[in-house]
Order: structure tokens, then sequence, then C-alpha cells
């Protein structure tokens, strides 16, 4: 990673040549090189923070007794592995709303563009768009059936999408041909949790992938660079957004 010249005076913790773990390019950790070229997968810090095992690095800065993130799934609900999750609402329908990786993920959204009622959807296509920070982001359907009615509440609200995921901020309810139980390729919250693992892994190494290349980004944690801001800012909008895409395709 290029880096800007030093400021006279501070104080240098980064060894030359060395680069941050993604976890703290993510502000997971306060301070961590990695040793590993990036290969997360094979990286045992990495897989102790997604709680792949019981072990901890001990070059960790979490506090003890931390668990791993939960990235936002909540429990006694079923989930398509990516598109979200879907609830029985009664009268034959069910309900269809994005997860709370997602919902962190598209935490500049402004509109929600919704189909007709009517309208017949397909598992695993677009079915809803929604506008984060100036980018319509489309969303695939996690579920097959026919449009019954879509969120009143988001015409005058949209921000509920992110700020209410599981409550008043659901999308669709839609008519299916059977029970949930009976719908193909949905998984439980745990099985989730582990999907949302693998995709903020990828999300994390494709950012600092990403911010290798960047000239434009200096020094960072403690080594006289300023405290590392969010993702989204440090990437742009652009890239962000392709990232973003690439997780929920």
């Amino acid at each position: 990673m290029d880096r800007k010249p030093e400021v006279p005076g501070a104080y240098k913790v980064f060894p030359d040549h060395a680069e941050p773990c993604v976890w703290m390019v993510a502000g997971l950790l306060g301070y961590r090189i990695c040793d590993r070229d990036f290969d997360c997968e094979h990286c045992p810090l990495d897989a102790a923070i997604h709680g792949a095992h019981g072990g901890r690095d001990p070059g960790t800065v979490e506090e003890p007794g931390e668990e791993a993130p939960d990235w936002g799934i909540r429990d006694g609900l079923a989930y398509h592995p990516v598109y979200g999750w879907v609830a029985e609402a009664g009268e034959g329908r069910v309900r269809w709303g994005i997860d709370g990786l997602s919902a962190r993920l598209l935490d500049h959204l402004t509109e929600v563009v919704v189909p007709p009622s009517g309208s017949e959807i397909a598992v695993g296509k677009f079915a809803c768009w929604v506008m984060d920070d100036g980018e319509l982001v489309p969303l695939r359907a996690p579920v097959s059936g026919r449009v019954a009615r879509a969120n009143p509440a988001l015409g005058r609200e949209p921000t509920l999408v992110t700020h209410d995921p599981y409550g008043d901020g659901w999308l669709l309810e839609l008519e299916c041909a059977g029970e949930l139980s009976v719908q193909p390729g949905l998984c439980d919250a745990p099985e989730r949790r582990r999907r949302a693992a693998w995709q903020m892994r990828r999300f994390h190494r494709d950012a600092a992938a990403y911010l290798r290349l960047d000239p434009a980004i200096g020094p960072t944690a403690q080594d006289g660079g300023e405290r590392l801001p969010g993702l989204r800012r440090m990437l742009g909008r652009e890239r962000y957004h392709r990232l973003v895409f690439a997780l929920l395709r």
C-alpha cells in the first residue's frame, strides 16, 4: 500500500511494507497486521472471529467473553441464504424483508421501488429496488409467488427498510404455492449467520484489495494517520456498491 510521507514527530507503529488486517479495516479490531497475504480462508484469527471454532487468536483485541458478530440475523425466522427473511403473514401469504446484514450495508437508503400487486416474482430474480446513496440496488426474491401487496409505510418512510428490517420495514406480502415449510432453498438463523460470516469475510477481503491499490489511502491506525473512517467513505460510492452488488447477487 502506498503511504503518505510521515508527519514530523508522528509515532509510527506499523513496520515498513506492513498491511492492516481486513478486520482492522472494517473497524472490528483496533490494531492488527496481516501476515498471511490476505489469505483469510486459512487464517485462525478470521475463523475465531466468525466462531468457526472455540479458540481465539491471542492477537485479537476483543474484550474477554465477547461473542462473534451475529451480523444482525434474528432468531426464529426462515431465511434465504442471501436474499432476506420470510415469515407467514396469514391468509395464505408470506411476508418478505431484508435481513440485518443487508440493512447494515444499505444504510444510506432513500427510496424503495416495488412491483405492482398481482405481479409474479421468482426466487432469485429481481423483485424490488432500493436507492442507496444515489445508486439503484436490485433485491432478489427469496421465494416465488404473486405480489399481494407492498408495505404501504415505505412510500412515506422508506428508511424503515433498514432501520426496522424485521418489523415495520418489511417489503412485500406474497401469495405462494404452499407454506414456508415446503418452499425450497430456505434456511434457519444459524445457517444464515454462517453464510453472512462468509459474505462479510469476502466483502472485507475485496475491500482490502481495493484499498491496497489506492494511492490516496494513507497511513492508518496508530502510525501517524487519521482514524479509519467507514468502508463506504474509504472506498467511494461506486466501489462500495460494486462490492455490495457482488455480495447480494
